[in-house]
């Protein structure tokens, strides 16, 4: 009997300790994730500075790229930013796409994903983390081009710019 009660204890200290490790994993894989997406605003924040230092501008970008029409998409740290400095250029923001339902001080909407948009020629992404098969999902439905501001800081690495 005391055996049983020995085995009993034993196996619920093992289950209880292999949980709590699980417990402990997911807490540190979400952290991590975090961390990595903090890393990677900070990085393309440095590189906007730059950017600005050099005096170069999304406006210079879009109308290199004669990229006339703009959807922003998320509108966290970096879309607000983004958005900010696009109403005070000359470009012309048709919306702005978010998956929160966000009221527009703007002269242009803020639609979610799944709603229909005015004709763009470009949709930006702000958001840090995405899925690379959601920049095709929103070219096939806008009919666009696709590129997030990491694609806009390399162009001007490339054009040997900054």
């Amino acid at each position: 009997m005391k055996k049983n009660i020995l085995y009993a204890v034993c196996f619920g200290f093992i289950v209880g300790a292999g949980a709590v490790l699980k417990l402990y994993e997911a807490q540190m894989k979400e952290r991590n994730n975090k961390e990595a997406k903090l890393n990677q605003t900070i990085r393309i924040q440095t590189r906007w500075l730059a950017a600005h230092q050099n005096n170069y501008t999304f406006h210079g970008y879009f109308q290199k790229n004669n990229l006339r029409h703009i959807a922003v998409y998320g509108y966290g740290i970096l879309g607000e930013r983004l958005v900010n400095e696009l109403v005070n250029s000359k470009d012309e923001v048709k919306c702005v796409i978010d998956k929160r339902k966000i009221k527009s001080m703007y002269p242009f909407p803020f639609i979610t994903p799944n709603m229909d948009m005015q004709e763009i020629d470009v949709i930006v992404l702000t958001i840090i983390q995405y899925p690379k098969s959601m920049i095709k999902e929103l070219s096939d439905k806008y009919n666009c081009k696709v590129i997030s501001l990491e694609d806009i800081f390399n162009w001007y690495d490339m054009q040997g710019e900054l």
